[in-house]
């Protein structure tokens, strides 16, 4: 079970960050900004406020997006993927550099050409969440 958040941010975007170079699996590729296992003793949603908070110092309301599974040969989850209820300013986020290198803000369609023209800078089962998101999400 795993838990990530895809915090909005103004003027429709969403903020992702630039894994951690020696962060195993996946190193120095794109990610959502948050997200981790959820414990045995934890919900979905209190999984995502403790990520928060280890992750970026702080804790906001979540709203849930979508759930994406993944069965893979190597991996295999279920994921719940989540945004924020409010829009998050870059300079709220402390960052943990042994999680990733640094946050940067796009829209749906600057991450999708990023997906699709540079897919080796992204993690593969991020792009298949993030997929899922897209595909879910309204701003409603």
């Amino acid at each position: 079970r795993i838990t990530i958040v895809l915090p909005k941010y103004k003027g429709g975007k969403f903020i992702f960050s630039k894994r951690a170079k020696d962060k195993f699996p996946f190193p120095d590729v794109w990610v959502c900004a948050i997200g981790g296992k959820v414990r045995a003793n934890e919900t979905y949603e209190e999984a995502c406020l403790r990520e928060m908070e280890e992750e970026v110092g702080f804790k906001t309301d979540v709203q849930f997006v979508a759930t994406s599974k993944l069965d893979l040969p190597d991996e295999k989850a279920i994921v719940k993927i989540y945004t924020t209820k409010e829009e998050i300013d870059l300079d709220r986020f402390k960052i943990d550099l042994s999680e990733m290198q640094y946050i940067k803000e796009f829209s749906i369609e600057e991450m999708n050409k990023i997906i699709s023209e540079t897919p080796h800078e992204c993690a593969p089962t991020f792009i298949r969440h993030f997929q899922v998101f897209v595909e879910n999400y309204t701003n409603a």
